[in-house]
């Protein structure tokens, strides 16, 4: 074997070993921008989180504030439902008198010509 061919034969090898070095280089920056992507999600589900409580308390406290004691919503909803069963008494009370005096009107036709349009024609 001659020098050139010793040579250029350790220049492969050198060739080589850099390229192994720089392919571990490479997965471990993968590896680290991994455990970073990991560590950023966890970081932002815990800052979600801590958004979503916060909102959530404010929220609470505009609805206990605006709506306050509960007795006014309870006297609100009583009184829309005396309200309701007044309507349907009301309709139970007159729904026979209703459809009798419907039928009473198509069924009773008064075929006399009145005064007033007799008065024209004269």
């Amino acid at each position: 074997m001659c020098i050139r061919d010793r040579y250029m034969g350790d220049h492969v090898k050198q060739l080589l070993e850099a390229e192994a070095q720089a392919n571990e280089t490479v997965e471990k920056a993968n590896e680290e921008k991994k455990q970073r992507l990991d560590g950023a999600r966890f970081e932002a589900k815990k800052e979600i989180s801590k958004y979503r409580e916060e909102e959530e308390r404010k929220f609470k406290e505009y609805i206990d504030k605006e709506w306050g004691d509960k007795s006014d919503l309870r006297k609100l909803e009583e009184r829309t439902s005396d309200e309701i069963k007044s309507i349907e008494r009301q309709y139970r009370d007159n729904k026979d008198k209703v459809i009798q005096l419907l039928l009473d009107n198509v069924i009773n036709v008064d075929l006399e010509i009145p005064k007033v349009v007799k008065g024209i024609f004269e």
